[in-house]
């Protein structure tokens, strides 16, 4: 199995090579995205970050009177698992996902 949000020409090569009989979905580039969708991209500094999300969520997002859905990356099961327990702690439901 290949999974990739993009497929440049050399994932899209590597993949007729290595697979029998790919199959490639694609979204409908007009549908890919909700118009409600908000998207946002913050650069923080590491020593900040823990800071930051709870500003985030709690002044920016208003988690404890709403409640929305907001999706979070993290680089590592450590750091899915360390986020998990901190917002568990501060009565946000949480749910870590991560693969092995």
């Amino acid at each position: 199995m290949c999974f990739s949000a993009t497929l440049p020409d050399a994932i899209s090569n590597f993949a007729k090579t290595g697979l029998r009989n790919p199959v490639v979905v694609k979204l409908d580039q007009e549908h890919k995205i909700p118009d409600t969708l908000e998207l946002k991209f913050f650069y923080v500094r590491n020593e900040d970050k823990e800071a930051v999300l709870m500003h985030l969520l709690f002044s920016i997002i208003g988690i404890e009177q709403k409640s929305p859905l907001v999706l979070v990356f993290v680089a590592t099961k450590h750091h899915v698992e360390y986020l998990e327990f901190l917002l568990q702690h501060t009565k946000i439901p949480v749910a870590g996902l991560y693969g092995d």
